[in-house]
């Protein structure tokens, strides 16, 4: 039986998912970094779309994206890179 760390860092070294990865977590790292930096600002998005708190979500929102895009790119942790990306996709979908 496998204790839960090693089982959230074990990935698989297969030579295709790279592929797979980088089509995952570059997009969250490119984007996040985008937000963070503010050449494309989100808490007017998060506001229009009347989200609470929208300028503490426009700051743990990319970087959430950037750290999820980080362990999908390095594969360290990616599952949990997985989930990152999920709820930064869902709050995504909700705002545009």
């Amino acid at each position: 039986m496998t204790d839960a760390p090693t089982c959230l860092r074990t990935t698989s070294m297969t030579k295709h998912l790279i592929v797979v990865r980088i089509l995952a977590g570059g997009p969250l790292l490119l984007f996040g970094a985008m937000h963070l930096s503010g050449s494309m600002p989100m808490a007017p998005l998060l506001e229009a779309a009347g989200i609470p708190m929208a300028s503490i979500n426009a700051i743990i929102a990319p970087i959430m994206g950037v750290l999820a895009g980080l362990l999908l790119l390095s594969g360290a942790f990616a599952r949990v890179g997985g989930v990152l990306a999920v709820m930064t996709m869902l709050g995504a979908l909700y705002t545009h």
